[in-house]
């Protein structure tokens, strides 16, 4: 459906887009939320490189299981605010299956939430490699910095 300029997705509130979550967050979103007053080790874990939302007893940090409402709605990640519409690996840009409200989703909001998302998944792809080459660079520096009376010691004692 959609409104004015914005695209709207009918939501039922059944919380499994919420339910063990896998979302990946950009340094954009990690931003938002920690000024938002959470802290990035609250609400985060990072695994293969990967930094993702944290699920606490199978669903994500941010949903509030009585309400079935997620407390930073308005600050969610990007990812959470372009679902249901997900990236495969096989199939690229889809809805997900899991949303009983896909269905909802017109063939021109699924466009438009794609591109968003495939600029969102490039985008964390760049942060992680930004960030692998930084953490392969810092030894490299650490040695480069050693004060010159060690360097001359180690050179005269070979």
């Amino acid at each position: 459906m959609t409104v004015g300029s914005k695209l709207l997705v009918r939501c039922s509130h059944c919380g499994k887009c919420c339910e063990e979550t896998e979302m990946e967050l950009s340094s954009n979103d990690i931003e938002r939320l920690e000024k938002a007053g959470y802290r990035r080790n609250e609400f985060t874990v990072t695994d293969d490189g990967a930094t993702r939302l944290r699920n606490i007893d199978r669903t994500c940090y941010f949903y509030n299981p009585t309400d079935k409402k997620c407390r930073v709605y308005r600050k969610r990640p990007l990812g959470c605010h372009l679902y249901p519409v997900v990236h495969l690996a096989n199939e690229g840009a889809t809805i997900d299956e899991l949303c009983p409200m896909g269905h909802t989703i017109s063939k021109q909001e699924l466009r438009t939430k794609a591109k968003t998302l495939i600029k969102l998944l490039k985008n964390i792809d760049n942060e992680r490699a930004h960030a692998t080459i930084n953490h392969q660079r810092k030894p490299a520096q650490r040695n480069q910095n050693k004060p010159k009376k060690a360097n001359q010691k180690k050179m005269g004692q070979s």
